[in-house]
């Protein structure tokens, strides 16, 4: 293992806060660490305070560490641990020095393997990214942004304050956030996607049948299909517009100033739903 740059700013500085002592995390720690890789293996990671980034690359697993400590002497005893289970899932946790993790400590970490079976992530304040790797994919963080592409299987990516951003992904997709936007295109697979505050963008790859089920408290909806669309498609909002174009081969079609129901061959039903926004449906590659 290698550890470089070292930096210790202001090493144990305070602040008074309502009669409680808040320690800065001002002392700071890179290490790189590389383990075997085995391939088709998952991978596990859970930090807190911190940003997990996983990509594809390299023959081996690469990691980057960037640990934030409130002392020098909390720093050296910080370590990041991997450990293999049984089924071959790499898992990689943080060890904290006695008395766990300070409120304001934190790590990030960037992890580079060539291939990986199922992903699951999980940091409690920090933004989530998986890129090229991994089969099925699961995320949660509590604050922070989530992006994923290019996986092989299906997502599900929770957030409670931050932007979900799913691209290029053949199986089923579960996206939550409490508050942001939701862009999830180039998808394969059924769709369902919630937020309490943002706009929500959703684009089917041509083959998807669906459904897709997505709802916004107070944000615009847009949902566009291709040929393969399958089944009811049911779309309101309660304060805006609504607009559909392309579902002229639709087995029935229905449309209202706020509402739509559009019924195609095959079983399923995709709702539509916001409170507060305007729903736009689009359907390309329609017969005639």
């Amino acid at each position: 293992m290698k550890r470089i740059m070292t930096v210790a700013l202001a090493a144990g500085a305070g602040l008074l806060l309502g009669g409680c002592r808040w320690q800065q995390a001002s002392v700071t720690r890179t290490d790189l660490l590389t383990y075997p890789h085995q391939s088709g293996s998952g991978l596990n990671v859970e930090v807190a305070n911190g940003s997990i980034d996983v990509t594809r690359g390299g023959e081996a697993v690469s990691i980057e560490a960037k640990i934030r400590a409130v002392t020098q002497a909390r720093l050296d005893a910080t370590q990041v641990v991997a450990t293999r289970q049984s089924d071959g899932t790499l898992n990689i946790r943080i060890n904290w020095p006695e008395g766990g993790r300070k409120g304001n400590e934190g790590c990030s970490l960037a992890i580079v393997m060539p291939d990986a079976g199922e992903i699951e992530l999980e940091t409690s304040n920090g933004a989530l990214k998986v890129e090229g790797v991994g089969r099925d994919v699961t995320l949660h963080t509590s604050n922070g942004a989530i992006s994923v592409a290019g996986v092989s299987g299906g997502v599900q990516a929770r957030t409670s304050n931050g932007r979900v951003v799913v691209s290029d992904v053949p199986g089923a997709v579960l996206a939550e956030s409490s508050n942001g936007a939701m862009e999830l295109v180039g998808l394969g697979g059924s769709v369902r996607g919630s937020t309490s505050n943002g706009a929500v963008t959703v684009r089917l790859s041509e083959e998807s049948a669906g459904p897709v089920d997505v709802h916004s408290s107070n944000g615009a909806v847009r949902v566009e299909v291709g040929a393969g669309f399958q089944g009811e498609l049911d779309a309101s909002t309660s304060n805006g517009g609504l607009r559909a174009e392309g579902f002229e081969g639709a087995k029935s079609v229905e449309i209202g100033k706020r509402w739509a129901k559009i019924c195609f061959e095959g079983e399923g039903t995709s709702k539509i739903r916001t409170s507060n926004g305007s729903v736009t449906l689009l359907r390309r590659g329609a017969p005639g």
